[in-house]
């Protein structure tokens, strides 16, 4: 059935009544005098002429900028008057945190989602808004807003101090999403912060199985810096937790740094009533460096504990913190007396740490030899070693000692100036007539020393080779080929001792001159008259070190040929060898080698051999010797001289 046209006529005008007064209605809530109000703010704002603060109500701004949105209407950009409040927002930069913060959290919707897009954009400055962007980060949040939200915590970074409040109170949270992303937010903190910490370790302890998790590993990663993890070890030393306090004494050791503030609260744990702490605190304490000078009274305090562990590493403390804990002496000295062996030895060694540049150095000096002479075993040793560590008194005591009537006392300070490095040349003195008035053993210690004095000892080594003593001149020829280059000035006693009446004193005096050789040709020409020694083993040990040097001076060729004729097998071996690696430098080499290969031992045939095929092209007139030596009866010598051609027809152009 049609609609009559009258009829039709009366909808139209109906529902254009509507619409008009529809239109009317939302003009006259448009220009409400708090819109009007905000409006004329915005504008005034955005010319500059109004600061920030004038707004009597920055969240009128949030709630204009949202209604005044075309959502509803057909239109997909925002309008002017929005995109103007989004810019002013976010020029007031962290004024406007705390009105967007509220909208975010008690807002509708569309509040919620602008003013996460504006803390976003204010990025660092809104850090204090992290802890209610997190919620609404959360899984469960709204998929408009979560995703937002995530964008803006990702851009405002890491919390800082100023979010700790919040995000503590987000550890109580009823979502579990929300607690942990507190945690991780907590831990990202920086520099650290003990509230922080405090909170962590609340988390840990109170926490569910994935809570704890987070804490625990927040609590114990290395940190940004070693200062920053040493800051959050200290902190979590206090906690309830053995476990937790356990892992931060360990980890405060492993630490990179000297960590000085935790030594005090270390020694604390030393007493604490689970062994794993007590176990990782004495492990720190041995690496976390020394502890402030302002310790000082703690530690004296701590060397009084009951638990022996706790007094000896006060001592240690003492030591390590040096001339500045002057009024540890006396207490140090009674802690020489404890009854724990530990605390006895960590006071001594406590004692060189006072020592050192200190006015107190010769009576601690004094106090430390008589503990070395001491009848207490476990003195004796720590005693030393805390004069090794006095430099040079200290060890001028010790090169002192290695003349003591006591045996064992020599032994031990030579044991200790053997640990040692090269000594002092305030030591060599002492060392001096410790060589001559020491005991066989004694010497070999001495001997030892002024061989690590470098050019201190030298002089003194070189006059120790014509002592009537072999145990001393034998001594002073291993010291000074240990020394090597360094001991070109004894080459002439050394070479006069090359004639001694003692086979080993000749043997490490030739010993002594081929160390030498090998970076002073000053030594060559003492090698060179060696080689017409009576002794053979000198002989032999000349042609080796002339061979191994490779030089060439006046005498060398002559005498290495001369060599080739020795009546010792071992000497011509060596020659023959000593030829191939020096070449054909003279017009005699190759020919006196071709003659070597007629040799009746088959060592210096086949060694012959082998430094002509060295020589390679300038061995050519060999090869016919060669060519015979290959029908020798022994595969050795015609292998050799197979080789030995091949290499110089190869060579040759």
């Amino acid at each position: 059935m049609r609609t009559p046209p009258l009829a039709r006529v009366r909808v139209i005008a109906y529902v254009s009544a509507a619409t008009i007064m529809g239109l009317l209605v939302f003009a006259l809530l448009n220009i409400s005098p708090a819109r009007l109000k905000v409006r004329a703010f915005l504008h005034e704002l955005h010319r500059g002429s109004r600061p920030p603060s004038a707004l009597d109500d920055p969240f009128e701004a949030i709630a204009f900028a949202v209604d005044g949105t075309a959502a509803g209407l057909g239109f997909t950009e925002r309008p002017r008057e929005e995109r103007d409040a989004m810019r002013d927002l976010v020029a007031m930069g962290e004024a406007a945190v705390p009105p967007l913060v509220e909208a975010l959290r008690e807002g509708p919707f569309w509040s919620q989602k602008l003013a996460v897009e504006a803390l976003g954009r204010l990025g660092p400055r809104a850090n204090i808004a992290i802890p209610a962007l997190i919620p609404a980060s959360d899984n469960h949040a709204e998929p408009g807003l979560k995703w937002d939200a995530r964008r803006a915590l990702e851009k405002i970074g890491p919390a800082d101090a100023r979010a700790v409040p919040g995000l503590v109170e987000l550890l109580r949270h009823d979502n579990v999403q929300v607690r942990h992303s507190a945690v991780s937010a907590l831990s990202d903190i920086t520099p650290t912060s003990k509230e922080a910490v405090r909170a962590l370790i609340w988390a840990y302890e109170n926490g569910g199985e994935r809570i704890r998790g987070a804490a625990g590993w927040a609590l114990s990663r290395p940190g940004p810096s070693p200062e920053a993890a040493a800051a959050r070890h200290i902190v979590v030393l206090g906690a309830n937790d053995p476990g937790l306090r356990a892992n931060a004494a360990v980890q405060l050791g492993y630490l990179p740094a000297d960590v000085p503030a935790a030594f005090p609260l270390l020694l604390e744990a030393l007493t604490d009533e689970d062994e794993n702490v007590r176990m990782g605190a004495d492990q720190a304490l041995g690496q976390v460096g020394p502890p402030l000078p302002d310790a000082v009274p703690v530690l004296l305090a701590k060397l009084g504990a009951e638990e022996p562990l706790v007094r000896k590493h006060a001592a240690a403390g003492l030591g390590m913190i040096g001339p500045h804990a002057r009024t540890a002496l006396g207490p140090l000295m009674d802690a020489m007396k404890d009854t724990d062996r530990g605390v006895r030895v960590a006071a001594v060694g406590a004692l060189a740490g006072l020592a050192r540049g200190s006015q107190d150095a010769p009576a601690i000096l004094s106090l430390l030899r008589d503990a070395v002479k001491g009848h207490d075993l476990s003195l004796r040793r720590g005693a030393a070693r805390a004069l090794g560590r006095i430099q040079p008194d200290g060890v001028v005591a010790l090169a002192e000692m290695l003349t003591d009537s006591d045996s064992a006392v020599q032994r031990l300070a030579g044991e200790v100036l053997a640990d040692l490095g090269p000594p002092p040349k305030e030591a060599v003195p002492a060392l001096t007539q410790a060589l001559v008035e020491g005991t066989p053993r004694g010497r070999r210690f001495v001997a030892w020393e002024l061989g690590r004095a470098r050019p201190e000892g030298v002089p003194i080594l070189a006059k120790a080779l014509k002592n009537d003593d072999p145990d001393i001149q034998r001594a002073a020829a291993a010291a000074l080929g240990r020394i090597g280059a360094a001991a070109e000035p004894a080459i002439p006693a050394l070479a006069e001792a090359l004639n001694d009446e003692d086979p080993r004193v000749r043997e490490l005096t030739a010993l002594a001159l081929s160390k030498i050789a090998r970076k002073s040709a000053a030594a060559v020409p003492a090698l060179v008259a060696a080689l017409k020694n009576d002794d053979e083993a000198i002989r032999r040990t000349a042609v080796e070190a002339l061979g191994a040097v490779g030089a060439v001076t006046d005498g060398v060729v002559p005498g290495l040929i001369a060599a080739l004729k020795d009546t010792t097998t071992g000497v011509r071996v060596a020659a023959a060898r000593a030829l191939g690696r020096i070449g054909a430098t003279t017009d005699e080499v190759v020919p006196a080698l071709v003659a070597a290969l007629a040799d009746e031992a088959l060592g210096v045939r086949v060694t012959a051999a082998r430094a002509l095929g060295r020589i390679g092209p300038a061995a050519r007139e060999a090869v016919p010797a060669l060519e015979k030596l290959q029908t020798d009866s022994v595969d050795a010598g015609h292998d050799a001289a197979d080789q030995a051609i091949r290499r110089i027809k190869r060579s040759s152009p």
